[in-house]
């Protein structure tokens, strides 16, 4: 596994604030995060997602949004950031 410490902290901040369409101190750009969930995110993106990148990658908004609203999804939050709940239904039977 990759490394996960401040500066991945930041990226992570960046590219969900970037796909979510919120400002950068909604994840704690230059702070702490507005709350705990938001934290936790932050967090958990780093730990699924970055940490397991090589040293240049690509991500796509779409990945990034598709990531977030799994996130919510086990987590049990249903009030999902606006650019998540647009997102087409996911059709289970797609991936059974």
């Amino acid at each position: 596994m990759g490394y996960n410490g401040g500066g991945t902290s930041h990226t992570a901040a960046a590219i969900l604030a970037d796909a979510l369409d919120v400002d950068d101190d909604w994840f704690g750009v230059s702070g702490d995060p507005l709350n705990e969930t938001d934290k936790q995110l932050r967090e958990d993106f780093c730990e699924d997602v970055l940490s397991q990148m090589c040293d240049e990658f690509r991500l796509r908004r779409g990945a990034v949004l598709r990531w977030v609203r799994g996130w919510y999804a086990e987590q049990q939050i249903t009030d999902l950031p606006a650019a998540v709940a647009t997102l087409p239904p996911i059709n289970r039977g797609d991936y059974q």
